[in-house]
């Protein structure tokens, strides 16, 4: 009886307690997963991007090792640069306040992203100009709508000053310059070419959301070319300040956006008559036509925000109960929808817009057909799951994904200190603590699940892979996820096109993220045998191996 109650005490700790559940698609009776993973070091190369590994400028970043920093979010639209008040729109009461900053110095929020990216060594640095029209004039709390711009409460936008710029800005004239602004930070701190500057601007935040998110400011529905007049406007203004830099557009909320502009007034009228898809196609377009028209590229990448609409017994991003396992399990699925053809999540996005899907893929395709060489950033996402292993294990997966289809920039946006997908950045950027990272140089990898016990036939499903070389490939590092709430997953890992007689090839040291805490831990090192190892990954776990070549 003592003998039985301890085997169920094991099975219950090596799941983390994980409850199986009805439609779980998860092998059962907690047996072993076989997995075989082939790395080809030599094939399918191609450039990871250093940026992707980025963060937003708000709370919850504390120990996380990250290659971009982005200021941004709806306080920012209507953020003046001048006197640093700016508006809460709907998100709380319209208030105009100092929330940001209460200096008097001007751009203290962008003097405080430099410093945050100077005492984090983090090299890529963008901020959001104002683009809506008005910013705060006040701190004087709730802007009733009668108060609505324009009005006392609120100072115009003016994208092009006309004239001499002054480093300290006129508080009395009644305008705001956005490229003042610009002109403002290159004399503090150099231009984006000098590596101490400002490196990118986005044009505003999620403007089809404009109408709802800060109605004090922009009341009216955004048109599509409204919105494309102003970003060629404000782009122009920008390059000529500072030509080196990279502007960031449009800022994009989700998928509505992408497809209509959130229903645009005018959408249905130009898509007819110019035969778009979605919306991207007609941004991408324009901003070509542009650039061609001045000669100067205006749109550098193109940056929309991913939010997982994935459900479980929720949407993922809101689920904070540690019991809905489906959310779970949803979560860890959940990446697959940005580049896996056929995958179809439980989201109203999968039930009504299959054919955009996966998105990654089809967002590139419209990069292709009207703006080629235009770079694709991703300035705020996320899949939820900050203080549960899956968490770690969407996170983990999502970073190798923009790796391998080439994402530009990425920064996930933040909401808990120390939480798991905090940890799966690390596991990518500084996985021994000392500073060392995932390679620059992606490779080919195959994954093949041997023991599935699944309704799909997908390897995804139970399993990811993710491997790369450092700069003089003397280092191959290999991500591989355990996404079974049930069951270990002995994974063995063969690395082809590799010198075996090397006496450098003969261990692999692993570094884990489990679900006992958000912490990345190292193992024992595992033997190499002929280019192969073999090593067990607990229930949900991410794990990263480390091998010389």
């Amino acid at each position: 009886m003592l003998k039985i109650c301890f085997f169920l005490i094991v099975i219950l700790l090596s799941s983390c307690n994980h409850a199986k559940k009805k439609g779980d698609n998860q092998v059962g009776n907690n047996q072993l997963i076989r997995t075989n993973i082939t790395v080809d070091i030599k094939a399918e190369r191609h450039t990871i991007s250093p940026y992707i590994y980025g963060i937003n400028d708000n709370d919850g970043f504390d120990g996380v090792t990250a290659t971009a920093i982005r200021q941004g979010g709806n306080r920012y639209t209507a953020y003046n640069w001048e006197n640093n008040f700016s508006n809460a729109g709907s998100d709380w009461y319209h208030y105009s306040d100092t929330y940001l900053s209460s200096s008097d110095i001007p751009a203290d929020m962008a003097n405080r992203l430099m410093e945050k990216a100077a005492s984090n060594n983090i090299p890529y640095r963008i901020l959001t100009l104002q683009m809506a029209g008005f910013v705060s004039a006040d701190n004087n709390r709730a802007v009733s709508e009668s108060e609505t711009a324009p009005s006392s409460r609120w100072i115009p936008v003016q994208f092009v000053k006309g004239g001499s710029f002054s480093i300290m800005p006129d508080l009395n004239d009644g305008i705001v310059y956005m490229d003042e602004y610009v002109n403002h930070l290159v004399q503090k701190y150099g231009n984006a070419a000098s590596g101490a500057g400002i490196n990118g601007y986005l044009l505003d935040n999620e403007p089809a959301l404009w109408s709802y998110t800060h109605p004090r400011v922009f009341p009216q529905k955004l048109p599509v070319t409204e919105l494309i007049n102003r970003s060629i406007e404000l782009s122009k203004a920008v390059k000529a300040v500072d030509a080196s830099c990279e502007i960031f557009g449009p800022v994009l909320y989700g998928f509505s956006a992408y497809h209509s502009l959130q229903e645009a007034p005018d959408w249905n009228v130009i898509k007819t008559n110019k035969g778009y898809r979605w919306f991207l196609d007609a941004y991408l377009d324009e901003m070509r036509k542009a650039e061609s028209a001045g000669n100067k590229r205006l749109l550098d990448a193109l940056d929309v925000h991913y939010y997982s609409e994935a459900k479980g017994l929720c949407r993922i991003t809101d689920c904070t109960n540690q019991s809905h396992t489906e959310c779970h399990i949803a979560r860890m699925q959940a990446p697959r929808t940005l580049w896996e053809n056929g995958y179809y999540e439980n989201s109203w996005i999968a039930q009504w817009n299959k054919s955009f899907l996966p998105i990654l893929p089809n967002i590139k395709r419209s990069i292709d057909n009207y703006y080629p060489d235009t770079k694709l950033a991703i300035t705020e996402y996320g899949f939820g799951g900050d203080t549960h292993i899956s968490g770690a294990i969407a996170q983990a997966d999502v970073l190798g994904i923009f790796g391998r289809e080439g994402v530009y920039l990425t920064a996930l946006w933040h909401s808990a200190n120390n939480s798991f997908p905090n940890a799966a950045i690390n596991l990518y950027t500084n996985y021994d603590g000392k500073g060392s990272a995932f390679g620059s140089i992606g490779v080919k990898t195959e994954i093949a699940v041997q023991e599935r016990g699944l309704e799909s036939n997908s390897n995804n499903e139970l399993s990811t892979v993710y491997a790369s070389l450092n700069n003089d490939e003397s280092k191959l590092t290999v991500i591989v996820t355990n996404k079974s709430i049930l069951n270990r997953q002995e994974i063995t890992i063969k690395i082809e096109n590799a010198d075996i007689s090397s006496n450098d090839f003969t261990r692999a040291v692993p570094y884990m993220i489990d679900c006992e805490g958000a912490v990345i831990k190292i193992q024992d090192e595992v033997l190499i045998e002929n280019g192969r190892f073999t090593f067990i990954m607990p229930v949900t776990s991410v794990a990263l191996f480390v091998i010389d070549l």
